[in-house]
């Protein structure tokens, strides 16, 4: 039994986009977190004094964040079910981190408060719902995400909205 014949094509695009957006996260994490010279620069001032100025534990969570992101999409694309639990992780360490830098100093900061940062925090957090909600849209509510190519129903899947009038691909649109 080939387990790559039961799911559908756009799951495998899907997950192969995440691992590209996922991994633009990670390159520019390494890139502020050792502060490579071309990058840096290319930034506003106020906003490099602020990533100079950041807590420890801020970069602690954003690395949890960022690194748990990347390894769900790479567990994404091997189907394991553990995915989830890093897209959960993920989610919850940006959730912190854009909480804190929206209520620290640096909200005041022009960059801060401009709209392309507020609809590419947005993005991020969508992405971040729909990457954990991604298994029940494309399989009836039931996670897919087994190594043996076989459905377990989870309870926290079942909500998604898709698996919830999935009885027409129609209805839902996926």
């Amino acid at each position: 039994m080939n387990p790559f014949l039961k799911v559908p094509t756009r799951y495998w695009f899907i997950s192969c986009m995440g691992v590209l957006w996922f991994a633009m996260g990670a390159l520019d994490y390494v890139m502020i977190s050792y502060k490579v010279p071309a990058y840096m620069q290319a930034m506003p001032e106020d906003l490099q004094y602020w990533f100079d100025q950041r807590p420890v534990w801020f970069t602690g969570v954003w690395a949890i964040s960022v690194w748990s992101a990347l390894l769900g999409s790479f567990l994404l694309l091997l189907r394991r079910r553990q995915a989830l639990r890093l897209f959960v992780l993920a989610l919850v360490g940006f959730i912190i981190a854009a909480l804190w830098a929206y209520l620290s100093e640096a909200a005041n900061m022009a960059h801060m408060q401009s709209t392309i940062t507020h609809i590419f925090n947005g993005l991020i957090f969508f992405l971040g719902i729909f990457y954990i909600f991604l298994p029940a849209i494309h399989s009836d509510g039931r996670f897919a995400l087994d190594g043996a190519g076989q459905s377990r129903v989870i309870g926290l899947i079942a909500i998604a909205p898709c698996a919830l009038v999935r009885r027409s691909s129609a209805v839902c649109g996926c």
